[in-house]
C-alpha cells in the first residue's frame, strides 16, 4: 500500500469532522512525513470529538495502520464508533 496516497484521502474525509487546527495540525505531520502522527491524531480527535465514521472510513484508517505496522490499540476505539450498516 502507498502510504502518502491514501493518508492524504483519509485527511480529506475527516477535515468535514475536526477543526481547522487539527487539520492544519495533519497537515503539518504530513508535511514532514510524519505518517504515524497522523493515524495516531486522526484517531485520538475522532474518539475525543466522539465522532461516528463510516465503515470504509474506518477501514482506510486500519489500512494504514496496518500497513504501517502500528499498534491496533490506536485506531480500536474508532472502531467502537463505526456507523451501522443499517443506518
Amino acid at each position: 500500500m502507498n502510504i502518502q496516497p491514501e493518508l492524504f484521502t483519509i485527511i480529506t474525509e475527516v477535515e468535514k469532522y475536526l477543526t481547522p487546527d487539527d487539520i492544519n495540525r495533519l497537515k503539518e505531520y504530513f508535511s514532514h512525513n510524519e505518517f504515524g502522527l497522523v493515524v495516531e491524531y486522526i484517531c485520538t480527535q475522532l474518539v475525543e470529538y466522539d465522532i461516528t465514521v463510516s465503515q470504509e472510513l474506518f477501514e482506510k484508517i486500519q489500512g494504514v495502520g496496518i500497513s504501517m505496522e502500528m499498534d491496533k490499540r490506536i485506531w480500536e476505539d474508532v472502531h467502537t464508533l463505526k456507523k451501522n450498516p443499517t443506518d
